[in-house]
């Protein structure tokens, strides 16, 4: 009777346990406070959640990887980025940086898709300033949660990246 208590026991932990474990999805919606336009990007946090990021991208000309979350901080690859970045650079290994804290994130509604902002990333080596940058997310009903079409970054740290996603695709 006793091992068959502690066997009850045992399993009424572990149960718990992996109740606790499982993350819980945040929602991720976003509004713009002038056109009052709403997306939800939950699908993104999925991944996220799943993954450490929702989009992924490597330019070929310049051997970056670019790691994008929308709905919280990416898990980077890297161990010199730490914090809640929202975008992370892997330059082929030879270093890492962010272009933007997530909590510096601001969403503007655009007329076939959206635009996020982003502040506050690393200090750019050029300019002695932190990185910055934009995701240009374009409607395409068939892209899924999404994709990225380019992505750069110039001289002085500013990076642009051109996505589509059937999540910018206004209701």
């Amino acid at each position: 009777v006793k091992s068959h208590r502690k066997m009850r026991a045992a399993f009424a932990i572990l149960f718990l346990a992996s109740v606790f474990a499982v993350q819980a999805v945040p929602d991720c919606s976003f509004t713009d406070s002038d056109s009052g336009v709403t997306l939800n990007f939950t699908a993104a946090a999925e991944l996220e959640a799943t993954q450490g990021y929702s989009l992924n991208y490597t330019d070929d000309t310049l051997g970056q990887t670019y790691h994008i979350a929308f709905c919280q901080p990416v898990e980077s690859p890297c161990p010199t980025v730490k914090g809640s970045a929202a975008i992370v650079i892997d330059a082929t290994g030879k270093s890492c940086f962010s272009i933007g804290k997530h909590t510096s994130m601001q969403f503007q509604s655009q007329d076939d898709g959206a635009l996020f902002q982003i502040a506050d990333g690393d200090k750019c080596p050029r300019t002695g300033k932190a990185r910055m940058g934009g995701i240009i997310v374009s409607c395409d009903p068939d892209a899924g949660v999404g994709v990225i079409k380019a992505a750069r970054t110039n001289e002085f740290c500013v990076s642009q990246i051109y996505a589509a996603s059937a999540l910018a695709c206004h209701q």
